[in-house]
């Protein structure tokens, strides 16, 4: 019930458009049945042409030189009696008045002198009027269809772009640890497949779910009204359909879950490929990834094949079920027809209206299993949104400060979600305004973790990180993030022009200030050298550039947010020796005047810093300036000198 509501709630907006649709819908249901009973005249018509009366001899008079001819009726008055008293039990004899009034109408108009097709090939002027009728008919079913559709797929299509929506936001705003948890093929993939799914049953299937409705219910009710008893025999055999109806659409549901989690697998996988394809040619692991893509690709095939044998079983047995009632129909429609309570024509019609009564049942049956689809996709998309985030904006923050004096560390512990052991264990330091401060360890000491912690990637276990005296969880997120800048190994450029890339969504920068932050960061001259300079666009991940040019221009993005704490993580690790040093020039430009944590691997970047704290198993065991740090012979000194491969004796 819970997810119904929440399901609903996205199609409130549009209340006023689905009631409309709605209205249309059950025109269009009417007008189906108004189709079928139009049938009646067209039997009946073809019954009278059949049973005209025939001419026959009579005989030849004796002596004469002729015969006598003359027609003879095949009826009487009791056979006419017996007509008006069948006019009179028949429960669609106002479709045969109606089609006369009709047809005095056009009579009166003059009209039908000019619709006489050889008199409708000998058939009268009544199958004229009958052909007008049906022509009618369908020409507002077909124009009414069009407008309930039309609208419905409006209304749908604005439901999933509201989906698909949230569910970015909902993604966008959650912390780093939510894509931890989740591979990011998961993601794409709900927010592709699954809302897929969705679309298709919020543009189509639901149009047909009301109307397909409304048409079993109107036939069921002209069913009803025709001929009662054998109507009510047929509600015994009907709900036969709702206890395989029920279990093919659990079945369908855990088919439909089992196939788009198989999906998300694959489109990981893909995603991996695609983005490591140098590694996997590199290493000749062609045809290892293919066989992992081909035996995840195995188990998604087998999930939709689960998923096709439950649809696939519908349609047989709603079949079948339809056949019992038909033969049931037949049978007592014959004897109603021999006393007279049903003509012919009303017999046919009645057999129309419960053989299409069988045909929105299984059009029901093929939009539920759509449906149910949608649900488990629904399911899947607001289990993501459930995600809660725990790196929230307090209720009521505190502003930010307008010059930042110094960043603290107090008795600072972390670990990750689910896992216990300590990632950082009371670390404490100060970097005062204007200092840079270095942080080196061996691999998996915490310094990355570390540089994390200050804007609020992940919150910290115990302690406090303090900007002038107030912790960083009394700010808004946002107010605390716009005051810092990173820079970090893994540059992230987007498939833009440069001048987007700088900007980075804010529109109102004039490009004079790009340039200037291009040349600061000394990027300047290889875009002048691009074929539209600043408007190039460099595609995705910047696979135009080189990793140096990459780089700085990170660094010009950073230095045109001019923040005044600055966080350079591995910034020039990736890089050769000469766009080192040009990378370098542009982070000593960026430096300046800021509070600056700087994570390196490479010492030799670090040598000129202001204070280098030194992080053995999340603890800090060494601070100091450079050559402070190489005099105290500790785990720094043996750092350096394995980088310049020097033995210092230190074990």
């Amino acid at each position: 019930m819970k997810l119904t509501r929440r399901i609903l709630h996205y199609f409130r907006p549009y209340v006023f458009q689905l009631l409309m649709s709605f209205f249309i819908l059950a025109t269009v249901a009417l007008l189906w049945q108004a189709v079928i009973f139009s049938a009646k005249p067209v039997f009946d018509g073809l019954m009278k042409l059949g049973n005209t009366p025939k001419t026959v001899s009579v005989g030849t008079a004796p002596g004469g030189n002729g015969s006598l001819v003359q027609p003879v009726p095949e009826t009487g008055k009791s056979v006419e009696k017996t007509a008006r008293k069948r006019q009179t039990k028949d429960k669609l004899a106002f479709i045969t008045r109606t089609k006369d009034k009709l047809k005095k109408w056009f009579a009166r108009k003059g009209w039908l002198s000019h619709l006489n097709v050889n008199r409708a090939i000998q058939g009268g002027d009544d199958i004229m009027v009958i052909l007008i009728m049906m022509l009618s008919v369908f020409l507002l079913k077909g124009l009414f269809t069009f407008s309930g559709f039309y609208i419905l797929g409006r209304v749908g299509f604005k439901v999933v772009r509201d989906i698909r929506d949230d569910l970015y936001r909902r993604m966008t705003m959650q912390s780093v640890s939510f894509f931890d948890r989740y591979h990011s093929g998961t993601l794409i993939s709900r927010i592709t497949n699954d809302v897929f799914l969705i679309q298709n049953a919020a543009t189509t299937k639901i149009g047909d779910l009301v109307k397909e409705s409304l048409i079993l219910v109107i036939l069921i009710a002209g069913v009803f009204y025709i001929s009662p008893g054998l109507s009510t025999l047929l509600l015994v055999i009907i709900p036969l359909n709702i206890i395989p109806f029920i279990l093919i659409s659990r079945a369908i549901r855990r088919a439909t879950g089992s196939a788009q989690n198989r999906m998300g697998e694959l489109t990981n996988i893909l995603k991996e490929t695609i983005t490591g394809n140098r590694i996997v040619k590199a290493f000749s692991m062609e045809d290892f990834e293919i066989r992992k893509f081909v035996a995840k690709n195995y188990e998604f095939f087998k999930a939709n094949v689960r998923m096709v044998l439950a649809t696939a079983s519908s349609s047989p047995i709603m079949e079948f079920i339809g056949a019992i009632v038909f033969c049931v129909v037949i049978f007592y429609g014959s004897i109603q027809i021999r006393s007279g309570v049903m003509t012919v024509g009303t017999f046919v019609v009645y057999i129309g209206g419960v053989i299409f009564i069988y045909s929105p049942i299984r059009r029901l049956v093929k939009a539920n299993n759509d449906i149910q689809m949608a649900v488990e996709a629904f399911r899947r998309i607001f289990e993501l949104m459930d995600e809660k985030n725990t790196i929230q904006s307090p209720a009521v923050p505190k502003p930010f400060p307008k010059k930042v004096e110094e960043v603290t560390f107090k008795a600072v512990s972390f670990h990750y979600e689910n896992d216990e052991r300590p990632v950082l264990s009371d670390v404490s330091f100060a970097v005062p305004r204007g200092t840079i401060a270095a942080f080196v360890g061996s691999s998996g000491a915490g310094k990355t973790t570390l540089a994390n912690l200050v804007p609020r990637f992940f919150d910290i276990t115990r302690g406090s990180i303090a900007v002038n005296g107030t912790d960083i969880r009394d700010f808004n997120l946002k107010e605390l993030r716009r005051h810092i800048g990173m820079v970090t190994q893994e540059t992230v450029l987007f498939d833009d022009t440069v001048f987007n890339n700088i900007a980075y969504g804010r529109s109102d920068i004039p490009m004079e200030q790009v340039i200037e932050a291009a040349k600061t960061a000394f990027a300047h001259e290889f875009i002048e050298a691009m074929p539209d300079g600043y408007h190039s666009r460099i595609r995705e991940s910047g696979v135009l550039l080189s990793g140096g040019q990459r780089q700085r221009l990170s660094i010009a993005r950073a230095l045109l947010k001019n923040p005044p704490i600055l966080i350079l993580d591995e910034a020039t690790s990736a890089l050769d020796t000469e766009s080192e040093i040009l990378v370098q020039k542009a982070l000593n430009n960026l430096m300046q005047n800021r509070t600056t944590f700087v994570i390196a691997h490479r010492l030799s970047t670090i040598r000129s810093a202001d204070v280098i704290y030194v992080l053995e198993q999340g603890k800090v065991v060494e601070s100091g300036c450079h050559d402070d740090l190489m005099v105290q012979n500790g785990i720094y000194t043996r750092l350096y000198n394995m980088q310049f491969g020097v033995d210092s004796g230190i074990h």
